[in-house]
């Protein structure tokens, strides 16, 4: 029993043992983000199919809904297109700065909110400590943030598509009831 409680390493400090090793933290972090932008994005493909479904079996004299499911797959591609995956904030799709959360992180919407340098040290401190002094977990942050950006953004155009395809199917039950 003695020697269960016997550390063989002396080089470990105190706290060593005590906080997790903040990189399983990141990694995981970063493959749920990665997980809920699959999902966003498996969810715009759903909604532009529907979409090109819906418009070719519409009639002609529907022209209102066929606009906006036209609508509709513009903002995927839209949402799909290489000018969603800047670095730099987008003025209508990104969280404002200013709206920082208080001390907790739930999903990418939270992480988003935070600039590179507050995500650090906010990380840095909410994983116990070990982020800043590393550049590879600076990195691995840096990664979380532009993949939660990318998130928000798609999130934030999905929700826009579905409107629209909602939109456009009141023109489109108008012309079969009349």
């Amino acid at each position: 029993m003695h020697e269960y409680w016997f550390r063989g390493d002396r080089n470990l400090s105190v706290s060593s043992h005590l906080t997790p090793d903040p990189e399983k933290r990141l990694i995981r972090m970063l493959e749920n983000l990665n997980e809920q932008q699959r999902s966003a994005d498996f969810r715009l493909f759903a909604g532009a199919i529907v979409s090109a479904v819906e418009m070719f079996a519409l009639t002609p004299s529907c022209t209102g809904a066929e606009i906006l499911l036209c609508a509709a797959i513009l903002i995927v591609f839209t949402a799909m297109s290489p000018l969603m995956e800047t670095e730099k904030r987008i003025k209508f799709l990104d969280v404002k700065e200013s709206e920082l959360p208080d001390d907790y992180i739930f999903d990418g919407y939270d992480i988003a909110k935070y600039s590179r340098s507050e995500l650090v040290n906010f990380l840095d401190k909410y994983l116990g400590g070990g982020i800043s002094a590393t550049p590879y977990y600076e990195d691995m942050v840096s990664r979380i943030s532009y993949s939660s950006r990318r998130l928000v953004r798609r999130q934030r155009l999905l929700l826009a598509m579905c409107i629209v395809i909602a939109l456009a199917q009141v023109p489109a039950c108008i012309s079969f009831l009349f």
